[in-house]
Order: structure tokens, then sequence, then C-alpha cells
């Protein structure tokens, strides 16, 4: 969190924010007997309690700290109200019954409390216990609800309109990338190449606006991933998306694609970072290319005014 959700929505500016760390741990299963080979964790607790007046809205801020594990959520009897994702804020008011957050994912919701009563955060058909204490929905948190009744919910809230719709924009260069993997030598690529520190694998001028082609050519899990900027999802599988705002994050689906859209276009990117497939293990193998922003007009990168700025 580098700024308050306020910087974006002011009505929210006496919320109740709660931070929720999801990440998961693998076991071996003769350390087992209840979770299944797979822990799953909030906040480093396996079962946390959260507090609720009846009527009370709060702000939950939800990160996924996995290296490859994806974390679906629902709360009994309850809505969410998203307002970003990965840092940027949707378009418009989306109220959804489950989240879903894959490696690196971030999420922005409201959740306004009902009747007093207990309801449990689960995630859904993750196996948990073992005999009659066996359930095909894990329970990972209570929302307590009691106490005196409280409105903290805002009705409407004005969302953000300076992410413009790329839908129409003009193109200034098509890409396509293609991840695979060699699963004997456990190596990965983006474009036949692994990571190479002093290479530079992409290049694009200041003041583009590019369309990149992500093709997973394997059978595995990939999730892409790009440093500085957001981009607009166009496509996924060949089905258009409807426009809610930029990500930095997207799955791309196996034996399939997507289609992106990145505005290379605030001064602050110009210079040296990359792209990579947030599963960690592929990424720490080879699958991470560096990119490049410059100036087409040949200016110098004022490294100084950069880190003043951030």
């Amino acid at each position: 969190v580098v700024e308050g959700i306020t910087y974006q929505f002011p009505a929210l500016k006496d919320i109740k924010e709660h931070i929720f760390v999801l990440k998961d741990y693998t076991l071996d299963n003769h350390f087992d007997p209840i979770f299944h080979k797979i822990i799953q964790s909030i906040n480093g607790q396996t079962l946390s309690t959260i507090a609720m007046h009846p009527g009370e809205t709060q702000l939950w801020r939800l990160t996924n700290q996995s290296a490859d594990f994806y974390f679906n959520l629902a709360l009994k009897d309850h809505k969410f109200r998203v307002l970003s994702q990965d840092g940027v804020p949707r378009t418009k008011e989306i109220d959804v019954d489950k989240l879903k957050l894959g490696p690196a994912g971030r999420l922005d919701v409201l959740v306004a409390a009902g009747e007093s009563g207990s309801y449990d955060l689960i995630a859904p058909g993750v196996v948990t216990g073992e005999d009659t204490n066996k359930t095909l929905d894990r329970t990972l948190a209570r929302v307590v609800v009691n106490g005196d009744a409280v409105n903290t919910a805002p009705l409407y809230l004005t969302y953000p309109t300076n992410a413009p719709d790329l839908k129409n924009a003009r193109i200034t260069k098509r890409r396509e990338f293609s991840l695979t993997q060699d699963n004997v030598a456990q190596r990965f690529f983006i474009n036949k190449k692994t990571f190479d520190h002093a290479r530079v694998d992409t290049r694009v001028p200041l003041g583009s606006t590019e369309e990149w082609t992500i093709r997973n050519d394997s059978d595995d899990m990939h999730v892409f991933h790009v440093h500085q900027v957001n981009f607009q999802v166009m496509s996924v599988s060949g089905k258009p998306q409807a426009f809610m705002g930029y990500v930095d994050t997207i799955r791309v689906p196996e034996r399939s694609y997507v289609k992106i859209r990145i505005p290379f276009t605030n001064p602050l990117i110009v210079g040296t970072f990359m792209y990579h497939c947030h599963v960690l293990q592929h990424e720490d193998k080879g699958m991470m290319p560096n990119i490049e922003v410059y100036h087409p007009n040949g200016l110098k990168e004022n490294r100084a005014h950069r880190h003043l700025e951030h």
C-alpha cells in the first residue's frame, strides 16, 4: 500500500481497513492429517476472526503472496464490492459473490456486514479435515458481527476516470510472446530465451501504445506480470473482455493466449525493468526478459528526478 485508498476514493476517508496477506504452504503427507498437503493462511493464521458491527462497511485489502497458488474466497450471505485490482481502480461498481486472486494478485473490496451472527470466509472446493469432519469448503476465517448497529456504507462512490479505454487507441506496434518450458531440464522460456541480466529483449519508445499477444504454449499454469506499467486486457482465448480498468497481472490459459494493450506513456517509466511469469519457480528458472523504455528524441533518463518522484 503506497498511497491511501482515499487518494482514489475520498468518500472512504473514515472507513476501517483490514489487510489480508494470503499465503499457502505445502506439507508432506506424514505431517498432514487435516490440510491435505495445502495449508492456506491469512496473515499467518489458518483461522482468523474479523469483528464487525451490524450494518458496518469495511475495506478489505487482499494480496496473494503465494508462489504459485490461486486463492478463491467467498463470504457466506455476503457480497464483495470490488473497488480496485492490482492497485488500479475499476471503472465502475462491481459486486461479486466470489473473489479469485492469482499469484501477485491484489484486490481492494468493500464488505457490508449483515445481521448479528457468525459468517464463514471460505475457500470453495478446497478439502480439509477427514472422516466425518471432511469438507470441500475450507473455512479460512470467521466474520463475527455483533454489538451496536452502525451505518458506514457509502451507497454511491465516484469511480476515477483517468484510465482511458484503449479499444480504439492507435497501436504503434504489435508483439507476440510465447511461453514454453523444458520439463526435464526445468527451464522456462519466453520466445525461446531464458533470463540474461545483461540483455535487453524488448525496446519501446516512450509515448507508444502497444498490443501484445501472450501465448501459453504449454500445459502448465503461467501468470504474466509486468513491472512499472499497467495494461488493459482485450481478449482471453479469443473472447473480447469488457473494459473494467487496468491490471498488471493476468493468467494465460494453457494452450491458449491473451491479448493486452499497454500504454507506455508515463515519463517516470523510462529505463530498464522486466516482465515475467509470476509463478516464481518459472521466473527463477528463466521466464523473465528485460524491457527498456527510452526517449525517442534521444534524451537521457533523469534518474535523480525519477527517484524523487517515486
